[in-house]
């Protein structure tokens, strides 16, 4: 009882591989970004290349971000595409 109300707010989230997500940058994983306000803290979008297990997804990365992979669920955010309206009126 106390389970079912407790993960009542918690959404179901799941990627597919070559959907894009945003990446929240933990302190404790990018200790070298330092400890600023004003640093960022998601970066993306990124590839999801596959699913490790119910709560992993392996990244494509860039080379220069020097890390494993591999991802905590709770690091990451569904990329959204911004809405682009479409210039044709239709008044042709």
């Amino acid at each position: 009882m106390y389970k079912a109300r407790a993960n009542k707010h918690c959404k179901g989230l799941t990627f597919k591989p070559g959907d894009l997500v945003w990446l929240h940058l933990r302190k404790e994983r990018f200790p070298s970004r330092g400890r600023n306000k004003l640093v960022l803290r998601g970066n993306g979008p990124f590839k999801v290349l596959e699913k490790v297990n119910n709560n992993a997804y392996m990244l494509e990365l860039p080379a220069n971000m020097g890390v494993f992979p591999t991802f905590n669920i709770g690091d990451l955010t569904p990329y959204l595409t911004p809405y682009l309206e479409d210039e044709d009126d239709g008044d042709d």
